[in-house]
């Protein structure tokens, strides 16, 4: 049993780990994107920096909610497709996506357990070590990315906002948004891909011996 939640662990950390890389890869390859969409229809008149700033939890929220809403087989064979393996392969075995039991679900754990240790731990650069703590400074430092728009990237702080918005928060929201496609998705019959009837082998008939 020990040893099942070590690689129950071991999986989850690995999902985190592949998460965080993902976000950053679709934000990269979407947003600007879609900033030059919004921006050539003239619904946003922001720099692209400041439009990704602005909605940085948003745009990290969105996509994870839309991958959830793809099965994974999908997201497989999409992946098979690209990688130019054609090869046959045996069915994936008939399990629901949305067993909480599943590491992927929970990808986004260790990410909130860092977020919470530096959220509880932080404090303002130059606050004295006696003065009561400032919640506000403390909720516009990990949920207002345009701060570090203005931001020095010189100053002390920058590597440690960096890490804390890039590394944790954005991933995080990602993962969660994730499995929140996931929930919405079994909820909804309509957005499982269903089998197509060509792909169902029909059942034998019996012979008509008359």
């Amino acid at each position: 049993m020990a040893w099942n939640k070590v690689i129950w662990s071991g999986k989850c950390l690995g999902f985190c780990l592949l998460g965080t890389f993902l976000c950053g890869r679709v934000t990269a390859w979407v947003n600007p994107l879609l900033w030059w969409a919004l921006h050539r229809a003239e619904a946003t008149y922001l720099s692209r920096s400041i439009f990704q700033f602005q909605y940085f939890f948003q745009l990290r929220a969105l996509y994870g909610f839309l991958l959830g809403l793809v099965p994974i087989r999908v997201c497989i064979e999409a992946l098979r497709s690209m990688g130019g393996m054609f090869r046959t392969h045996e069915p994936m075995e008939g399990h629901s996506e949305v067993d909480w039991r599943r590491p992927i679900l929970w990808a986004w754990a260790p990410l909130a357990v860092i977020f919470l240790w530096r959220f509880v731990t932080w404090r303002a650069p130059d606050a004295s070590v006696l003065a009561a703590p400032d919640h506000f400074e403390r909720l516009r430092y990990f949920f207002s990315p345009m701060s570090f728009a203005s931001l020095n990237p010189l100053a002390p702080q920058a590597p440690g906002l960096v890490f804390d918005l890039v590394l944790i928060t954005g991933p995080m929201v990602f993962l969660l948004a994730y499995s929140a496609g996931v929930w919405l998705r079994h909820q909804r019959p309509g957005l499982e891909h269903t089998v197509e009837p060509a792909l169902i082998e029909p059942a034998e008939q019996p012979t008509d011996l008359h």
